[in-house]
């Protein structure tokens, strides 16, 4: 049953004359082929559809195929990943694929121009891999990965908003080897309100750059020297609950290195992303982006019934690292001297909201205060559905 053929076992001994017994199963296959679908709406008014192919073959071979597909406004993204189930005791699988996507984030723009034709302002990443990894899960839902991977990945801004961005395109093609731990024990998918999770990452990446100044007669700059490391880590619990009142706490941290990138988005979006609120996961927000970082999100739960809950939750995000551009190339900067350290380099907020747990999907909003952001430093994200996305930080490339 634990590779998911299966629905209901159930056993029933019967006695024989001679002493001994027969043991029968009662069992109800899970049909071969499921089908996930997944809509989600959300403010600005944008969609995100997700539609998820699963087949699950019983024989002796153990194989099985997931399609994953997404389309909508945030991300376009295709993965195909066959997997094989190894005969031993504990659930080990062995998985390969392929996928091809792309992510648009859209930039903060002032309030005068929201209604502009440009407002949107979007950075695009592009990612292509093939990757083969083995995944050994326990019965308390903990998962071991390791794996090696083959990236092609790239940044473009197209539309010229800022002194530091650029119609320039940024692209990394290269190899590497991950490893992961994982421990998944939230009650809810989303918005949870009890139990605990965590996640450890670590991946080791070479290869090459490839700029492509703007301007056709620009010639395109190589950097075959590209090696470098990073590690991540998340934990999620809820452990204080007192009647309808719960009281949570995120921690993440990154840390990296890995030289800089000739753009800017480049070097923003593949380094590690704190997330501070609802809806950060879809805004294209350098603030929060760091090869050096600890942020923390306490978060307080007011449960109004069993399927209503106010949510707030403060957060507080502080870098140790920072970009410096030196004619045309970026350049790291580490601040490292703690005795220089000022509550003025922390970056704190607020967010607080209505969550609303329908039968197949949650509906909430949220009032977003971002203080130290450059435009829009109160922001409103209205969602309709479930918008989980794979972790960035954990397949950087």
């Amino acid at each position: 049953k634990r590779t998911g053929n299966f629905a209901i076992i159930l056993p029933e001994i019967y006695p024989l004359d001679d002493s001994s017994q027969v043991l029968k199963l009662h069992i109800r296959k899970n049909p071969p082929l499921y089908l996930s679908f997944g809509l989600s709406l959300f403010n600005p008014i944008e969609h995100q559809l997700q539609v998820k192919f699963n087949y699950k073959g019983l024989s002796n071979v153990g194989l099985d195929f997931q399609l994953d597909l997404y389309r909508g406004a945030f991300k376009d993204f295709i993965e195909f990943t066959p997997s094989y189930r190894l005969p031993v005791k504990l659930p080990v699988f062995i998985r390969a694929g392929v996928n091809n996507g792309r992510e648009l984030y859209l930039k903060e723009v002032p309030i005068e121009r929201s209604f502009s034709p440009f407002s949107k302002a979007p950075v695009i990443l592009f990612h292509r891999k093939a990757f083969f990894r083995t995944e050994i899960v326990n019965s308390r839902q903990a998962k071991f990965t390791a794996g090696t991977f083959v990236s092609y990945v790239g940044a473009e801004a197209p539309i010229l908003s800022s002194s530091t961005d650029s119609l320039d395109s940024d692209y990394f093609l290269g190899s590497g080897v991950v490893g992961r731990f994982s421990y998944d024990r939230l009650n809810k998918r989303q918005y949870p309100t009890e139990g605990t999770a965590l996640s450890l990452t670590f991946s080791y990446i070479k290869g090459e750059e490839r700029f492509l100044p703007n301007g056709l007669d620009k010639p395109v700059i190589l950097n075959e020297n590209m090696e470098g490391s990073y590690a991540y880590v998340r934990s999620e619990s809820y452990p204080i609950s007192v009647g309808p009142i719960v009281l949570g706490n995120t921690i993440e941290a990154g840390a990296m290195y890995f030289p800089t990138f000739r753009s800017f988005p480049a070097n923003i979006l593949l380094s590690p992303k704190f997330y501070p609120v609802p809806g950060s996961r879809l805004t294209y927000q350098p603030q929060f982006h760091s090869k050096l970082f600890v942020g923390m999100k306490p978060t307080l739960i007011i449960s109004l019934n069993e399927k209503t809950q106010i949510r707030g939750n403060a957060f507080g995000f502080y870098s140790l690292h920072s970009w410096k551009k030196t004619g045309t190339e970026f350049e790291d900067v580490y601040n490292l001297d703690v005795k220089k350290a000022s509550f003025n380099d922390l970056n704190i907020g607020l967010s607080a909201g209505i969550v609303h747990h329908l039968k197949l999907f949650p509906i909430a909003a949220f009032v977003n205060w971002l203080p130290k952001n450059e435009q829009n430093k109160l922001q409103l994200f209205i969602h309709l559905g479930y918008t989980i996305f794979n972790n960035r930080n954990e397949t950087l490339f």
